[in-house]
Order: structure tokens, then C-alpha cells, then sequence
């Protein structure tokens, strides 16, 4: 039986994927338990020994909040990455799956990047994260262990904690269903590709058993919405009336992050991204059944 180990299991993703990995009987999810301690040190070779099959979701950081301190990025993000990528070579650890971040590594384009794609991060958040890729491209080369990158777009759906202030659809959604007005920067020009969590899940889990030809990939839609758009979108689809707070636009706005995922496309033929009208009326529908 295939053992895999998600580190961030408490995140957004790290549960859905936990929850799906669980739903096979060929494999067994060890339980990695982020402890304070655990925060800046790593994981030791200890904690992955067994472990086939290792996930690394975890970010002590949001992009926001990376501008403030972001040598607090090397000391919760980095180091612990890579101490933990260390102690996955000396466990034994067949394969390491990383969830990179699209949107913070590439930076702005209007003509859809691919994974040979310049990285132009636009934040130290996104810095970071290419600096965890290169150390685990390191890894690849120098212990030939199998490793797999997924640059993913903008994830929403069922069970999104809005709290931390990410996802604009959800927020959105749960602010509606509150009848909370909606901050609007500039006018809403911003466009990102946004990606249903099932998606997601799905093309994770397929990563831990099939062999991509590939180490690194676009998770990603492929079509690109402005925030107006999707405010639109939101009330055709749940019918909810939004009060827009129109606020000034701020230097990220106006800005267009586009993927090209004809290589994850190639890879994996059954991938067909939830169509959005479909995955707002889910996401709204979980929102409304866990309202409090």
C-alpha cells in the first residue's frame, strides 16, 4: 500500500486532498502534525520515515503580508521547505508533490505563460516560492528523486476559509449571502484564472500514482474572468444582489494573469475545468447550508 503524507493538511486544499486520498483504498495518509515548533524548523527524516509519497501545501505567509516582512518569508517558508526536503531524501521519499503559486511566481501577463515562461514574481511571496521550486528542481538533479510542481491559478469552492482575506469568489459569495457590500478596486479590471477545488484534488491525487513526463505544470482553467466579471457572474448564477463598495484602484489592479495548460492538458486527457457558472452555484450552495 502507497503511503502519502500531506504537509498543510489544514489548509484549503491539504483537506480536500486529505479527504480524497482517504477515499482509496490503495493508500494510507499519514497525518503530519504542524506543531509551533515544527513551523520554522522543518520535518526530520524521523516524521517522513514510511512515507512514499510526500505533499507540500504549507505557507506560514499570504502575498499581502509578505511586503511587510519578507525576511520572515526565508525564516517561516524557506528554511523549513528546505530542511523538510532534506529529510525527504533521507527517509526515502519516492516522490515530492509541491504546490507552487501561479499567480505569484509568473507575474502579470496578458499572453498566457507556459511552464518555460520567464518567473517575474511581483512579491516576496512569489519570490520564495520560485526560490522552493529551483531548491526542489535541486533535489530532482542531484538525488534523482521524482518531483512534480504545480503552478496553480486562483482555487475556490466548498470549504474556502475567507477569513485570511483570499478568495475573491467565495468572499464574494459570503459576503452576498450576508449582505455585505463587496470592495470593487478601480473598476474591476483585474483578470485571473480561476480554478474549481475538485479540480484541483483530482489532478493531485492522479499525480501520486501516475508518472508525468514533466516536473513542472500549469494548474490552471485556462480562461481568465475580470473581478467584474465574476461579480456579475455571481449574481446570474445564485441570484444574489451585490452592493459594490467601488474603492481606488490600487498598483496590482489592471493587471492580467493568464496560464497555458495545454501541457497538463496532454498529460492528463480527462482534465475538463468545472465550468465557473456551475462551480459558483456549488460553492454558493455549500456557503448558504454552513452560513452561521
Amino acid at each position: 500500500m502507497m503511503v502519502a503524507a500531506v504537509i498543510g493538511d489544514q489548509g484549503f486544499i491539504g483537506k480536500a486532498l486529505c479527504k480524497s486520498l482517504r477515499e482509496e483504498a490503495q493508500i494510507a495518509v499519514k497525518s503530519l502534525i504542524t506543531l509551533p515548533e515544527n513551523r520554522l524548523k522543518g520535518f526530520d527524516s524521523g516524521a517522513l520515515s514510511g512515507v512514499n509519497v510526500l505533499y507540500y501545501l504549507a505557507s506560514a505567509t499570504i502575498p499581502a503580508s509578505s511586503w511587510n516582512q519578507p525576511e520572515y518569508e526565508v525564516q517561516a517558508n524557506l528554511i523549513p521547505f528546505m530542511k523538510t526536503m532534506d529529510a525527504a531524501v533521507q527517509a526515502g521519499v519516492s516522490k515530492i508533490i509541491y504546490v507552487s503559486s501561479g499567480g505569484t511566481v509568473y507575474g502579470p501577463s496578458h499572453i498566457p505563460v507556459t511552464e518555460d515562461s520567464v518567473l517575474q514574481p511581483f512579491s516576496p511571496y512569489g519570490v520564495f516560492k520560485g526560490c522552493m521550486e529551483h531548491y526542489l528542481n535541486y533535489i530532482n538533479q542531484r538525488f534523482e528523486t521524482e518531483t512534480l510542481i504545480f503552478r496553480i491559478s486562483n482555487v475556490y469552492g466548498p470549504g474556502q476559509n475567507t477569513q485570511k482575506g483570499l478568495g475573491i469568489i467565495n468572499t464574494f459569495i459570503e459576503q452576498g449571502c450576508r449582505r455585505i457590500p463587496v470592495a470593487l478596486y478601480g473598476n474591476g479590471a483585474s483578470k485571473r484564472d480561476f480554478i474549481f477545488i475538485d479540480d484541483v484534488v483530482n489532478v493531485l491525487k492522479l499525480s501520486a500514482v501516475k508518472s508525468f513526463k514533466y516536473n513542472t505544470y500549469n494548474l490552471a482553467s485556462g480562461t481568465v474572468y475580470s473581478i467584474a466579471e465574476i461579480a456579475t457572474m455571481i449574481q446570474i448564477a445564485t441570484g444574489l444582489q451585490l452592493t459594490v463598495d467601488h474603492r481606488p484602484a490600487r498598483a496590482s489592479d489592471n493587471t492580467t494573469i493568464a496560464f497555458n495548460i495545454n501541457r497538463l492538458k496532454q498529460e492528463c486527457s480527462a482534465f475538463i475545468p468545472m465550468d465557473l457558472k456551475l462551480g459558483i452555484q456549488r460553492t454558493h450552495d455549500y456557503i448558504l447550508q454552513h452560513l452561521k
